[in-house]
């Protein structure tokens, strides 16, 4: 893995800890120094195989999955 490679990865798991907490993407892209939302998108898509949006609705899937399990 390169550096470069390394980084982007890092930038996009960080990403996905604040999509997961609920944080908007505006801000995301910004914390996460991607640039803009574009780059965030292309990025994301690429490495995790799935929007950014469609990451949120499966975790908000997998919630609701495990509440109505209670």
């Amino acid at each position: 893995m390169t550096v470069h490679r390394y980084i982007v990865k890092s930038k996009l798991d960080l990403c996905k800890r604040l999509l997961e907490k609920g944080y908007p993407m505006i801000e995301i892209y910004k914390i996460c120094g991607l640039g803009n939302y574009n780059h965030l998108f292309r990025a994301f898509k690429k490495e995790f195989g799935m929007t950014p949006k469609e990451y949120v609705r499966q975790i908000q899937e997998h919630t609701s999955e495990i509440s109505d399990r209670s």
